[in-house]
């Protein structure tokens, strides 16, 4: 399957990020904690921001195609990682953390979106099992090297290389898709 080549590195890329995402919750709480309410505020965060990114969806999905959207929720999600890196304040950190979900939303969304766009019907069910499959190892793998660096105390840095996989994954999703005609033509020809 050459489109599995094609989106695989943004597959990895997002799994990796997706292990950076699970810290930030620990991080927030280790670094605020005479903050009170500091866990409702991050748990509504992961509760809300989905919805503001099916709203987005929703409204630009006529508009925009799925890899510009794709890439739109990466440059947000690098945005607000490398806002969490460096911030010191509780209420923006619940803040970037909203905003970085909302990228993170309109990444997972797309994703598939964009599949639609390259991946030829008969085999999309079973490129989306490989596919899975590699974003919930990569991931799984990524969450267990977060989880010795935030013991070591470099928080920042997983912030750091959280932003550049996010920036990374949209740019190769975009990239990849842009041209997605010449791909559809030549995998449609290959079946």
């Amino acid at each position: 399957m050459r489109s599995f080549q094609y989106l695989s590195s943004s597959n990895i890329s997002r799994g990796v990020q997706a292990g950076v995402v699970y810290y930030i919750i620990s991080i927030g709480l280790t670094r605020f904690p005479n903050q009170a309410n500091m866990a409702s505020m991050l748990s509504g965060c992961v509760a809300c921001a989905p919805f503001l990114s099916y709203l987005l969806l929703t409204i630009l999905c006529r508009r925009k195609k799925a890899c510009s959207l794709y890439f739109m929720g990466g440059i947000i999600a690098c945005g607000a990682m490398l806002f969490l890196a460096v911030n010191r304040q509780p209420f923006l950190y619940a803040a970037a953390y909203f905003i970085l979900l909302t990228g993170e939303s309109l990444i997972d969304q797309c994703y598939p979106l964009g599949m639609y766009e390259v991946v030829p019907l008969e085999v999309l069910g079973r490129f989306s099992a490989a596919r899975l499959l590699i974003y919930t190892f990569t991931s799984m793998i990524s969450t267990y090297v977060c989880g010795f660096l935030i013991e070591s105390g470099a928080t920042t840095f997983i912030f750091f290389f959280g932003a550049v996989t996010a920036l990374f994954s949209g740019w190769n999703f975009y990239k990849t898709l842009k041209n997605n005609q010449n791909y559809t033509d030549n995998l449609n020809k290959i079946k």
